[in-house]
C-alpha cells in the first residue's frame, strides 16, 4: 500500500491485490452497475464513454465455467457496433471523501462492469477524469462529493475528451 495512504482510510488492511476483477467495488457516491452497461446508459456528469465488452477471466478449467466466459465475451456483454455506456463522475469519489478519487480498478462497479472497464484504455480515461477534478478542487475549494460536474465536463471537452451527453448537470448522479 502506498504510504501517503490515509490511516482510518477504508481497506487500508487489504492487501494491494485484494481489489481484483472478481471483487465489486462499492465504495463510491455512485456504483455503475451491469443494468447500466446492458441499457448503454448515459448520464449527465459521465466523464467518459466507454465500449469494451464484458471480460471476467475463467474461475476454474471446468468446461462449464469456459462456456460462461464464452457467452458473457462473445455474445452477452459485447456492445454493438456503435454502442458505450457512460461512466459518471460519481464512481471516482469515495462516499463522503472530500478530497480523495478513485482511479482505475479500483472504481465503484460491480464485479461485471469491472470486467469491461478495468484494462489500460479504461484507465486512462478515468485517469484523466480524475486528475481533472483534483485540480478543479484545488482551484475552486468545491470538495469531491459536491463538484461542480458541468465545468468539469466541460473542461475536459476542452481538453479533447469525448463526452457527446447533450444535457449537463452540476451535480453527480448518486
Amino acid at each position: 500500500m502506498c504510504g501517503h495512504w490515509p490511516k482510518n482510510a477504508p481497506g487500508r488492511q487489504l492487501p494491494s491485490s485484494a481489489r481484483t476483477q472478481r471483487r465489486p467495488n462499492r465504495a463510491g457516491e455512485y456504483q455503475l452497475n451491469w443494468a447500466d452497461f446492458r441499457a448503454r446508459r448515459k448520464f449527465p456528469d459521465q466523464i467518459a464513454i466507454y465500449c469494451k465488452q464484458i471480460d471476467i477471466h475463467v474461475y476454474d478449467t471446468t468446461p462449464a465455467e469456459y462456456e460462461r466466459f464464452q457467452n458473457e465475451f462473445d455474445e452477452r456483454g459485447r456492445p454493438a457496433d456503435g454502442e458505450y455506456y457512460g461512466i459518471p463522475y460519481g464512481v471516482l469519489v469515495p462516499k463522503g471523501w472530500r478530497n480523495l478519487w478513485a482511479a482505475g480498478r479500483c472504481v465503484s462497479t460491480d464485479v461485471a462492469v469491472n470486467g469491461s472497464l478495468r484494462d489500460q484504455p479504461g484507465c486512462m480515461l478515468i485517469g484523466q477524469a480524475a486528475g481533472t477534478a483534483a485540480v478543479q478542487h484545488i482551484r475552486t475549494k468545491q470538495p469531491a462529493y459536491d463538484l461542480d460536474t458541468q465545468t468539469l465536463v466541460e473542461t475536459l471537452r476542452a481538453r479533447g475528451s469525448n463526452l457527446p451527453q447533450a444535457e449537463l448537470g452540476k451535480s453527480m448522479t448518486r
